[in-house]
């Protein structure tokens, strides 16, 4: 009898493929690979927004109040308190995307847990996770939302923690979907026949599988929490001033808004690029990680 030899590390041609594959993916979807570099452009530079940004983010010059787009040392115009409308929207940048990430990391964690446990063991267990999900998921998102800030009390703490409350029926939806339709493959079928665990099928075998969606999911929710993180932020419910703060660069320029245009439209234009940018990204990550879609 052959001893099987010790699992070791994976291949190296493996990482390979892998790293091929991706390269592949980004030359054949020009679209998806415009999308990830303006995100990975917008997320460095909000990062180094301290070090890059021409001015602070609250240093007023009320000589310069309303300057419009295009003024020497202002590209982008001041604010109604003479503040660089572009060091802000870098500064904004940094809360805005937190706003975005969090909320759906925190919800995919706990949708993971709850989507593959209702769907995986089914009846009861199933009936009742659902169904309390159900009643989450009966209210529109920015109306629970609203509700739930209004609960915890203004701030970026509250925010993120109520748009994952929201988002978490959606996300537990799609990964439950998943697991009941890779239940019925032969894979896990020959996984139980081989006398593999519960946690060993749920961990090992539909986990994998359940990821591609998932993920493709969760990029496209990024923009839409980040859309509604900002709308919240308008509302006075989220950052508070004079915090830099996309949703609430909006909501201070609205009452010039035939004046200084620039003042809304800037934060507003960025907002939804990000969101239509990030749907685009989501799009393609699926069709990078679904082999029916994979030629």
């Amino acid at each position: 009898m052959v001893a099987c030899p010790p699992a070791g590390p994976a291949p190296r041609h493996a990482a390979r493929w892998r790293g091929g594959r991706l390269a592949i993916w980004l030359r054949r979807d020009k679209l998806a690979a415009a999308c990830l570099a303006f995100v990975l452009l917008v997320i460095l530079v909000s990062i180094l927004a301290p070090w890059i940004s021409p001015y602070h983010p609250a240093e007023n010059d009320f000589d310069m109040r309303y300057a419009g787009v295009g003024t020497p040392g202002h590209w982008l115009g001041t604010d109604g308190l003479g503040r660089d409308v572009l060091s802000r929207l870098m500064w904004g940048g940094r809360t805005s995307l937190l706003i975005g990430f969090l909320p759906v990391l925190i919800a995919t964690l706990a949708s993971v847990a709850l989507g593959m446990i209702a769907g995986y063991f089914g009846g009861l267990i199933d009936d009742v996770i659902m169904r309390c999900l159900d009643v989450l998921f009966a209210f529109p998102m920015v109306l629970l939302a609203l509700l739930l800030v209004g609960v915890l009390g203004a701030g970026v703490g509250s925010v993120v923690i109520a748009l994952a409350v929201v988002i978490v029926p959606y996300i537990s939806r799609v990964v439950r979907t998943a697991v009941l339709s890779e239940l019925a493959m032969d894979y896990v079928l020959a996984a139980r026949a081989a006398g593999a665990s519960n946690f060993e099928l749920l961990s090992r075998e539909l986990l994998p599988n359940v990821v591609p969606p998932l993920l493709a999911y969760a990029t496209v929710l990024v923009g839409i929490v980040i859309v509604v993180g900002a709308g919240l932020s308008y509302l006075g419910l989220g950052v508070q001033p004079p915090a830099a703060d996309w949703g609430l660069m909006v909501a201070e320029g609205q009452q010039v808004l035939r004046e200084a245009p620039h003042v809304t439209i800037v934060p507003g234009l960025m907002i939804v690029v990000l969101a239509v940018v990030f749907n685009l990204l989501g799009d393609g990550i699926r069709d990078l990680l679904d082999p029916r879609l994979r030629t």
